[in-house]
């Protein structure tokens, strides 16, 4: 169990809706969401299959809002996310985000 400050609550659960929604919006089929912590870090997992968002999307060329709150709350955790294309054409995002930046001491 994790110990998060209901703002870090919050932002974290912002992206996860929005990881969720486009996947939801671009890909079909069964989408698949998971986590674990390691290394000091969570990582999130969200991962759809065929017609999901290409692979080089970005914040910087998306015109859509949920793409860049995502990067956002990322930013401000100090954590990174990852695209990439999966065996059965759809996209795995993955968000890892320091476990210092979330939990309250």
């Amino acid at each position: 169990p994790l110990d998060i400050s209901s703002s870090n609550a919050t932002a974290l659960s912002i992206v996860i809706n929005e990881l969720l929604t486009n996947a939801m919006k671009h890909g079909e089929g069964r989408i698949e969401i998971g986590y674990e912590v390691q290394d000091q870090s969570l990582s999130l997992e969200v991962r759809n299959r065929v017609g999901s968002l290409p692979c080089d999307l970005s914040s910087e060329t998306s015109n859509g809002f949920g793409l860049r709150a995502i990067q956002a709350v990322i930013n401000g955790f100090g954590g990174t996310l990852s695209k990439e294309a999966t065996e059965d054409s759809g996209v795995r995002v993955r968000v890892n985000i320091p476990l210092s930046a979330l939990v309250t001491r």
